[in-house]
């Protein structure tokens, strides 16, 4: 025991030597949305401490090219528009009354401000919520505009989980013609007087629409004209608790062919609804669904596979949250993660947790389960980064790439990377090339920028409290 403290102390003075080694550069903002430029350059939205929101251009290496700052604080979205970039916009807070809407168009070349102006004034007095309408490639096709039961003025945080904000009264698309002007059509949409799921765009910019009314899931298809196409709807047993802010679902359509959407839900009471949909526009039926208590035969439905063994973080199992969906050619692959909070009662800040994650192998064929991996990890925060998973696809095999703590109650974050291979149903954990690098601030996953033959992995911190500065940190990491 006499050499225990002198060795512990050479231990904590290295691991500190090595963290300030080769330390990136520290900038004063969150990306809170991106889009591909190029396979070595994206564009990206950069929030600051205060009202300041910028378009910023970040290259491979992790380098803020260009800066191009912004008038309004509520960023509802960007995307790609005829080789430029367009960004939309309110000058009003986002928990008021969005009244006159901006559109920013940004030379994407040269990276400047082409134009700013108002393209859409709110005509009543509901709160609208607006969607980008964006396909995979992050080309833009729409502005979705929801009206809901809302009535404009303050909105308290709590009413962000209210029914009236997620009940759609109308909807409306918003496009762009060659000259930059706005071309709003209104959608006739049998979901209208219902619960807003969400939206998805494919490549031709039709909008597929997913509802929830009188007990049933709707899935609604409309030309990218704005004219209804197809419905198709399924029972679910669904109570509207507002704006899905905590992640009880996710969707995903198949950008190969833009027929098939993916959705899955967590819901019910106690026990918990775990179910999975498969929607085929292209032969007007849903293919597969399934539904699954999440409780003790649940767990123990995967005791014989020898994935689980020895992994340390998939209890509870009732906290499970959908986080990514990816296609294949011959493959459906469905992420959830187990994730959970606890929250002081003096207010101070809560404790996040992202724990195990199951990775859901289907065959496409029929969509049967063919394999389930488990992805063991232990991930805590004090605020709303390093959950999450960011996915990418690189020749036939799925790269995972997120958060996990490697030291407490100190925290450390680094890499959390898999690489899957779905039809050899193998699941290799891997490190980076770079090695290991600690970090005090966790990976936000949502901002990782996958080029082409790297990632630039955002570490970002000084959201605990309401008066610290965001601050993030990019790591150029090859794999």
């Amino acid at each position: 025991m006499k050499t225990f403290y002198p060795t512990l102390l050479l231990l904590v003075i290295s691991i500190h030597a090595f963290c300030q080694q080769d330390q990136p550069q520290e900038y004063p903002w969150f990306i809170t949305g991106k889009v591909y430029t190029s396979d070595s350059t994206a564009a990206a939205i950069l929030q600051y401490h205060d009202s300041k929101r910028s378009i910023g251009f970040i290259n491979q290496d992790g380098t803020l090219q260009k800066e191009i700052p912004l008038n309004g604080a509520n960023i509802l979205g960007l995307g790609k528009w005829k080789g430029n970039i367009v960004c939309f916009y309110t000058e009003e807070k986002e928990n008021t009354r969005k009244k006159d809407i901006h559109a920013v168009l940004v030379d994407g070349k040269a990276q400047t401000l082409i134009t700013d102006r108002v393209i859409y004034t709110n005509p009543g007095n509901r709160q609208l919520d607006m969607v980008v309408g964006n396909d995979a490639a992050g080309n833009f096709h729409y502005l979705l505009i929801r009206v809901t039961d809302f009535r404009a003025g303050f909105m308290h945080p709590v009413e962000w989980f209210s029914e009236s904000i997620q009940r759609t009264t109308g909807l409306a698309q918003l496009q762009l013609s060659d000259q930059f002007q706005p071309v709003v059509k209104e959608l006739s949409s049998t979901g209208i007087g219902g619960d807003f799921m969400s939206s998805f765009t494919d490549a031709k910019g039709q909008l597929t629409l997913l509802s929830f009314l009188k007990d049933q899931l709707i899935a609604e298809r409309f030309s990218s004209e704005g004219q209804p196409q197809q419905t198709l709807t399924t029972p679910l047993d669904y109570t509207p608790n507002g704006i899905n802010l905590i992640n009880d679902w996710i969707g995903q359509l198949d950008s190969a062919t833009g027929n098939i959407l993916t959705f899955t839900i967590v819901h019910g009471g106690r026990p918990r609804l775990l179910s999975l949909f498969v929607f085929d526009f292209e032969t007007a039926g849903i293919v597969f669904q399934q539904t699954n208590e999440l409780n003790k035969d649940y767990v123990q439905s995967f005791i014989n596979n020898p994935d689980l063994t020895g992994t340390k973080h998939f209890q509870p199992v009732d906290d499970l949250k959908p986080v990514n969906i990816v296609y294949t050619n011959d493959k459906l692959v469905v992420f959830h993660e187990i994730t959970h909070e606890w929250c002081p009662p003096n207010n101070g800040p809560c404790n996040l947790d992202a724990e195990g994650v199951i990775a859901s192998v289907y065959d496409r064929h029929d969509y049967h389960l063919v394999h389930q991996f488990f992805l063991d990890r232990w991930e805590e925060t004090k605020f709303e980064v390093g959950r999450d998973l960011s996915c990418s696809l690189r020749n036939g095999k799925i790269h995972v790439f997120g958060c996990q703590n490697i030291s407490n109650p100190i925290y450390k974050y680094d890499n959390f990377y898999y690489v899957i291979d779905p039809e050899r149903n193998t699941a290799e954990k891997k490190t980076p090339e770079a090695g290991l690098n600690p970090q005090s601030d966790p990976i936000d996953a949502r901002s990782i920028l996958w080029f082409r033959n790297c990632i630039v992995r955002v570490n970002a911190g000084g959201g605990e409290f309401a008066d610290s500065k965001p601050h993030s940190c990019l790591v150029k990491v090859n794999y």
